[in-house]
């Protein structure tokens, strides 16, 4: 199924979402932090995310909302980061939608939907509606209420911290059972992540990367609503010979 992201060409003004993502863009316009180079690719996830300090995009002089983005060709996935997924309820930590646009130039677009680092946020009432359901899917009634930001997911991703750590740190070569730097889940800790990823995507893209070690991790860690065959497309998007430009996408 395909899937069209929000426009990209123009933020408005209001709404908190919207204000939030619009700091974040000035952030990555700046060339300052830029100076020390790409690498970890989700170390590649985002170096220093210090409110208006986030830097993405590797060149300064590129639009972070291009207009030319082509949605008729861009997936959707639904991102969802819980404490412990052995857990009978986890509690849900953050809600992201991720964009994956393939093409002569791939951009991987990040909106955050809810997060506890994201104060006065009028959607974090989201963060205590999540719950699994028998099948220890996320319950209908959850993805449900997604269905009000009309994006049109092509499937979700339910990471634990365990998952997350262990993909992130595999991305950026370092031991999967390192700990991840998310005590606080701020937006300086989410920004050093991501740009640290979307800073590896040039090595990885150049030098490849080891396979993933998905029985360690499915389902108790990492749980998937899409076909493996479809979720390692995504993968293979992310390790192109072209690299991803990443980018902020507001919500419409």
């Amino acid at each position: 199924m395909q899937c069209s992201p929000p426009e990209t060409d123009e933020i408005k003004n209001g709404g908190f979402l919207n204000k939030s993502t619009e700091m974040l863009k000035k952030g990555f316009l700046k060339p300052t932090i830029w100076v020390f180079v790409a690498i970890f690719l989700v170390t590649v996830i985002i170096g220093y995310w210090l409110g208006t300090t986030l830097v993405i995009s590797q060149n300064a002089n590129k639009t972070i909302f291009p207009k030319t983005m082509d949605k008729s060709e861009a997936r959707v996935i639904t991102l969802l980061e819980v404490t412990d997924l052995t857990d009978d309820q986890p509690q849900l930590l953050s809600i992201w939608f991720v964009y994956l646009t393939p093409g002569s130039q791939p951009r991987l677009g990040f909106t955050p939907i809810a997060s506890p680092a994201l104060v006065d946020n009028p959607n974090n009432h989201l963060l205590k509606e999540f719950s699994l359901d028998k099948d220890r899917n996320p319950s209908a009634d959850f993805i449900n209420s997604l269905r009000k930001f009309h994006i049109k997911s092509n499937g979700y991703v339910v990471l634990d911290q365990m998952g997350a750590a262990a993909f992130i740190n595999w991305f950026s070569g370092k031991d999967i059972n390192q700990h991840l730097a998310l005590e606080n889940h701020s937006m300086t800790e989410y920004g050093q992540i991501l740009r640290g990823m979307c800073n590896t995507f040039p090595q990885i893209s150049e030098k490849g990367i080891s396979e993933f070690p998905w029985s360690r991790f499915l389902p108790d860690h990492i749980n998937v609503s899409l076909p493996m065959s479809q979720v390692m497309d995504n993968i293979n998007f992310l390790t192109t010979a072209i690299p991803p430009q990443c980018e902020m996408v507001p919500l419409p």
